[in-house]
């Protein structure tokens, strides 16, 4: 588990099911942008990834959207903290605290 207060940034691409985060950034062209933003997909939303991989699950406001490839990599994902449940960031802090 993630120590509290520790947070990272990684695409949905990478996250693991079962990660929950706040999307802190969303890259793409103005109609990516503006279909995934219509999706709900902002900075700011809660997320939770029901199944990784590609494509990738997540829950999002009440629903489940699937994401490919491109759209995946283009949403960073804060986790960490009480929210984190396993995964890269994980093991990242966990490393880390050994460096400390």
């Amino acid at each position: 588990m993630t120590p509290a207060g520790v947070h990272i940034d990684l695409p949905l691409s990478a996250c693991r099911s079962g990660e929950c985060g706040e999307i802190v950034q969303v890259d793409g062209d103005g109609a990516t942008l503006r279909r995934l933003r219509e999706l709900g997909i902002e900075p700011g939303a809660e997320v939770r990834i029901a199944r990784a991989g590609s494509p990738v699950i997540v829950h999002i406001h009440g629903a489940r959207l699937c994401l490919r490839g491109d759209l995946a990599d283009a949403v960073l994902l804060r986790v960490g903290g009480a929210a984190h449940t396993g995964g890269p960031a994980a093991e990242l802090a966990r490393f880390s605290e050994g460096l400390a």
